[in-house]
């Protein structure tokens, strides 16, 4: 009868999951306005794969630029939610700037059961690399590094080669990417690659020439039935690494599938955000500094909790105002602490309530 109650309650649980994961999807939908995506070959090593740049309409200039790879079977347009999105802030925040977005066609090569095509693929981004660095000749932009689902491995394995030219690059985005361990792993060929991208993991904070690159993961939690958070974590250093799972994204705070992610409004928006936050509005060039650039992650990225108004150490009146006659109060460890100790209860003065001349304070109590 134990045994019985106990797969009941464990099939319930798994029901209960799996319908919230079946949730009706509550993300906003991004919107293109007219755009062009002008394909071209890039350099002869990529072969049959093709470079191609996204543009909309729009009067700014275009002085940093943003690589996008696509992940196994995906599509280079993939990269418009982010892009129509990168050409809206100029609009909001009264900028004359704005990113140039390049995408990767890998032909919808199936790069997550194929150790070949992600090495032909980490090449390309080798090679592909330089050839969009030179394209801004007079002032040379690092450029920004989007990687969708294995594209993100790619992204990592080509900075992990020894022909890659770190300095390049110094950002690397990754949505929604299996970058712990492959979904399936089909032969040894394909985790040996893991097991580059993990040595290159633990040589980046003994490597000078990364000390400038920031990496930032974001996985789509429970909706994503791909790609689950954990396989989005590095064991790169925190002071130069960030995993977020969209739940706990600042106003993004819903579930991503392995889709959304890529049009997900309220994350590509976010995303949008640290790139323009992550660009001195004088000199149109991104922060030198990586510990300014982690600064910008958090402080777009992470939740902030609000501050008291005023502070604890306000100089008003601390002692509670309605108390029972019979009680004697004493501020414990001076008039500026806000501590208020009986023989049986603890009561803490958090701060001002309403802004008059006789403020209400809030109290909590301990016993």
């Amino acid at each position: 009868m134990l045994r019985l109650v106990l797969i009941c309650c464990v099939v319930s649980g798994g029901i209960l999951i799996y319908r919230s994961a079946q949730q009706e999807n509550e993300c906003l939908m991004t919107y293109t306005y007219e755009h062009t995506y002008v394909e071209g070959k890039a350099v002869d090593s990529c072969q049959r794969y093709r470079l191609g740049v996204y543009r909309e309409r729009v009067p700014f200039r275009r002085t940093i630029p943003v690589l996008f790879i696509p992940g196994s079977q995906g599509h280079p347009k993939q990269v418009r939610s982010l892009a129509t999105t990168a050409f809206e802030i100029p609009l909001i925040n009264s900028l004359n700037y704005t990113f140039e977005f390049f995408s990767l066609d890998f032909s919808q090569d199936t790069s997550a059961l194929s150790s070949e095509v992600v090495e032909r693929q980490a090449e390309c981004v080798v090679d592909v690399v330089p050839f969009i660095y030179h394209l801004f000749v007079t002032t040379p932009v690092p450029i920004t590094i989007v990687g969708h689902s294995m594209g993100g491995v790619v992204a990592h394995y080509a900075l992990a080669k020894a022909k890659f030219d770190p300095s390049m690059v110094n950002w690397v985005i990754t949505l929604a990417s299996p970058l712990r361990s492959p979904v399936v792993a089909l032969g040894v060929h394909l985790l040996r690659i893991y097991e580059r991208i993990y040595k290159f993991w633990r040589s980046v904070p003994l490597d000078n020439s990364y000390e400038h690159v920031t990496f930032l993961s974001i996985t789509g939690g429970i909706s994503d039935h791909q790609v689950w958070d954990g396989l989005g974590k590095t064991t790169l250093p925190v002071d130069r690494a960030l995993h977020l799972s969209t739940p706990s994204i600042n106003e993004v705070w819903l579930s991503c599938d392995h889709l959304c992610i890529l049009w997900c409004r309220q994350l590509v928006f976010r995303i949008n955000q640290a790139l323009f936050a992550n660009v001195n509005a004088t000199t149109r060039m991104p922060l030198a500094s990586r510990a300014e650039r982690m600064d910008v992650l958090k402080s777009t990225f992470l939740s902030h909790s609000v501050p008291l108004s005023p502070p604890l150490t306000s100089t008003f009146d601390q002692s509670p105002g309605v108390v029972d006659p019979s009680c004697v109060w004493f501020n414990r460890a001076g008039d500026l602490n806000g501590v208020y100790t009986t023989s049986k209860i603890l009561t803490v003065s958090v701060g001002e309530v309403v802004k008059s001349s006789c403020p209400f304070k809030l109290l909590t109590c301990r016993q």
